[in-house]
């Protein structure tokens, strides 16, 4: 019977989060009319390179939104410098859980706090460096998504 709770508690608490996520993966920042640009899943210490995860590519002009998909054990805190010819982007992010009681289940909701655009005024290569300033054990996604609708 005790393991039958674990299960079912277990369940209760990671479906919501893992729900979270893949409404935020596949329907993007605000639903219909945005693109993503850039993704990265940083859930391995050897993917940072001398403590920092960076990755260029190339990026139509526009506004972009600023996407993570945290979890528990996401770095605490992190920064993203976004560079290319025309765009110097520098932004700092605090891990924030929200406490959520169903009446028969808690569980927590995570999000970073922090600036979340970035306008790209031409096409451009862009760098980004993600900085989780020592913690590489947790894993957080991270992703640039091109608004298209202009208004966010």
């Amino acid at each position: 019977m005790a393991a039958a709770t674990v299960v079912v508690r277990f369940l209760l608490l990671t479906m919501p989060v893992a729900v979270a996520a893949l409404l935020v993966l596949f329907l993007g920042a605000g639903g219909g009319g945005s693109e993503r640009a850039f993704h990265a899943t940083l859930a391995d210490p050897d993917l940072y390179a001398g403590g920092v995860y960076s990755e260029s590519f190339f990026a139509d002009p526009g506004d972009y939104l600023i996407r993570f998909v945290p979890n528990g054990d996401s770095p605490p805190s992190l920064s993203i410098t976004i560079e290319g010819p025309a765009v110097s982007f520098y932004g700092e992010y605090a891990l924030q859980g929200t406490l959520h009681d169903t009446g028969i289940s808690e569980y927590y909701t995570w999000e970073y706090s922090g600036p979340d655009r970035v306008a790209v005024p031409a096409a451009q290569p862009l760098t980004v460096t993600v900085d989780p300033r020592g913690s590489t054990d947790g894993s957080v996604s991270v992703s640039l998504i091109r608004n298209q609708a202009g208004g966010g």
